[in-house]
């Protein structure tokens, strides 16, 4: 007879899986930057002034392909490109604010 043991670290999983996606330093501040209207890869770079271009960029393209993001070209010439939450990075919303409550509850 074969059991299954469900370990703590198997419920645990989807959270850490969760949370791997937010690796590096921007993820979560270039997502509120983002939100917040500043969409444009130079008003990224002026709203984070920390970043350095290459880091923003690999942020965006990671963010992009994992389908939390689009990239809209607004026009070629000279390009302008335009960074939009997708149906699912509009629904971290929620789950920044909670964590931002928790944080602020227990003002670690």
């Amino acid at each position: 007879m074969v059991t299954n043991t469900i370990t703590i670290a198997d419920n645990l999983c989807p959270a850490t899986e969760f949370l791997k996606l937010f690796k590096g330093k921007w993820t979560v501040v270039i997502l509120s930057e983002i939100q917040a209207g500043n969409n444009h890869y130079g008003k990224l770079m002026a709203h984070i002034p920390d970043i350095n271009s290459r880091s923003l960029a690999i942020r965006l393209r990671e963010l992009e392909s994992l389908d939390i993001i689009t990239r809209n070209v607004i026009s070629e010439k000279p390009l302008q490109v335009a960074y939009d939450l997708t149906n699912k990075g509009n629904k971290l919303k929620v789950v920044f604010d909670n964590m931002k409550d928790w944080y602020n509850q227990f003002q670690l």
